[in-house]
């Protein structure tokens, strides 16, 4: 596979491997379900999105706009489930049945391209399934909410919004325990028709993010109904540890690893991923316009680009964005002040981010500890000391902002001393600092 476009973290092998993996499955008629599992921030929602354009046949080599991915194939009906957007949903079977409609109405579309023969075919099915999904929607919705979200949706209410504000109400409790089994089965069937011709995948995203019982819910609501319809595969997005949060929360300690089995046949773990280096280049140069000459010598490349390694490509990121954010903050001219400046200031957000890994309180000492915990903690500890010896305004700059205090030039007078401008834009550029921390 080509570079994917935006791929910054380098997932096409990813892309290229889970795409493989769903078109062997697909061959199957059994039923399958797999996570994909990396913590917050990590990029499972782009990697989804990217493997989903994949399956319909959109060119991720390229750039897209998002209609782009709603094509048409003769192999798949996927369906994208953001769990997090429709967990205000006190039964999430509902939520579930209106994502399926909307991916009916969005993405199974009879092209002029099919004869006359199976354009009929798909158009009956189509209207078989949505009577079938719409009747359980229109059921399960009163069931719950006390009104028929799909009578809601022929009046031509803005639904959405209403549906949210109608779920504020108290559901039925004389139906709480109403029978799903027959719903349920009702879907399953539904789905079970379409399988017939085209292989079923639904991707569940951001379940890790809901409420703990809506989370479990879904989760055996998905089960029931994916385990029953053949030719179908589901891909759950998560961050691990928080949905094991959720489980025990509702089934005590202990029990989330043998319980998620029931749900998840296999996992795929993401790394962590690391910006590249041409990516990198890209934030220097562009932050480097800032400052005189514009171009940034091969030592201090090298030294951002070792962080780059040691931290996260989520870390990373922040770290250049709060660097080019707090100066632009300041509002002054820039453009003669010396490269010293721009690594400073890099600097100064890199120790933000070690002092967090170290677990030191932000701002404490241009030191970085007296004894490291860490292995990027030494490595910063040392790079630190080596400004000290080497490039003395790159170290005063560090040490102005970390100890709140004005600039104090070298007694030497000569054309390296910081400049007065450089001193009157450090004593402003503290109280942004001190402002915009890591998140």
């Amino acid at each position: 596979m080509n570079r994917i476009y935006g791929d910054r973290l380098h997932r096409e092998e990813y892309v290229e491997k889970i795409v493989e993996l769903i078109k062997l499955r697909s061959e199957s008629k059994e039923s399958t379900s797999f996570s994909i599992e990396a913590p917050w921030g990590q990029g499972k929602t782009w990697l989804i999105e990217k493997i989903e354009a994949s399956l319909e046949g959109v060119d991720i080599t390229k750039k897209y706009e998002s209609e782009e991915c709603y094509k048409e194939n003769n192999e798949y009906f996927i369906v994208h489930y953001n769990a997090w957007e429709r967990d205000y949903y006190d039964e999430p079977l509902l939520a579930i049945i209106l994502a399926i409609i909307n991916a009916i109405n969005n993405k199974f579309s009879v092209k002029n391209t099919l004869d006359a023969a199976k354009k009929e075919f798909l158009s009956e099915l189509r209207q078989q399934i949505l009577h079938s999904l719409l009747a359980v929607a229109s059921h399960v919705s009163k069931q719950l909410l006390h009104f028929d979200i799909i009578e809601l949706g022929k009046r031509g209410i803005n639904k959405y919004k209403e549906i949210k504000e109608k779920s504020k109400l108290k559901p039925n409790t004389s139906n709480q325990y109403f029978d799903l089994e027959k719903d349920i089965q009702q879907v399953v069937n539904a789905l079970n028709k379409f399988s017939e011709y085209k292989y079923v995948i639904f991707i569940v995203d951001e379940l890790d993010r809901c409420i703990p019982t809506f989370a479990i819910k879904t989760l055996e609501r998905l089960h029931h109904i994916f385990d029953r319809v053949d030719r179908s595969i589901t891909i759950l997005t998560i961050n691990r540890s928080q949905i094991i949060r959720s489980i025990n929360h509702t089934y005590g300690e202990g029990s989330a690893d043998k319980y998620l089995s029931k749900f998840i046949d296999f996992r795929i773990d993401l790394n962590e991923g690391n910006t590249d280096n041409d990516a990198v280049n890209s934030y220097l140069q562009e932050f480097a316009t800032r400052f005189q000459d514009g171009s940034i010598d091969d030592k201090d490349k090298d030294l951002i680009y070792r962080y780059n390694s040691l931290l996260t490509a989520r870390e990373f990121e922040q770290v250049m964005k709060r660097a080019v954010l707090i100066h632009d903050l300041v509002g002054m001219d820039t453009k003669y002040f010396s490269m010293d400046c721009l690594v400073a200031e890099l600097l100064l957000q890199i120790k933000q981010a070690v002092d967090e890994i170290e677990g030191n309180n932000i701002n404490t000492s241009t030191e970085n500890g007296n004894v490291p915990k860490t292995p990027i903690g030494q490595i910063f500890k040392n790079d630190l000391n080596y400004y000290r010896q080497t490039r003395s305004n790159v170290f005063r700059i560090i040490n102005c902002i970390i100890k709140n205090r004005d600039i104090q030039n070298a007694q030497t007078n000569n054309s390296n001393d910081l400049t007065q401008e450089m001193q009157d834009f450090y004593s402003k550029y503290r109280l942004y600092y001190n402002l915009v921390k890591h998140a």
